[in-house]
């Protein structure tokens, strides 16, 4: 299994070569680690888009390549 940081930066490099997400550019992927015991691993989706569907397909992406981690999906659409 991949490490949150190596999984973050398999997402981004995937969503950043997908042609069909046309402002990949402008959305950002993040691993968060918290607690010192139980570490408690999250992806973090963030940046801005221009429709609910390139939203859909990044966030797709991240739940297919962020294992068991939390997916937590910020990126918000722009007009």
């Amino acid at each position: 299994m991949l490490s949150a940081d190596q999984a973050a930066n398999e997402i981004k490099r995937i969503i950043n070569d997908d042609p069909t997400i046309s402002e990949a550019r402008h959305i950002t992927v993040t691993a968060f680690r918290k607690g010192f015991i139980k570490k408690k691993e999250s992806i973090h989706l963030d940046g801005s888009v221009h429709n609910n569907i390139d939203r859909k397909k990044a966030e797709d992406i991240a739940r297919q390549y962020s294992g068991r981690r939390e997916l937590v999906n910020g990126i918000h659409i722009v007009e």
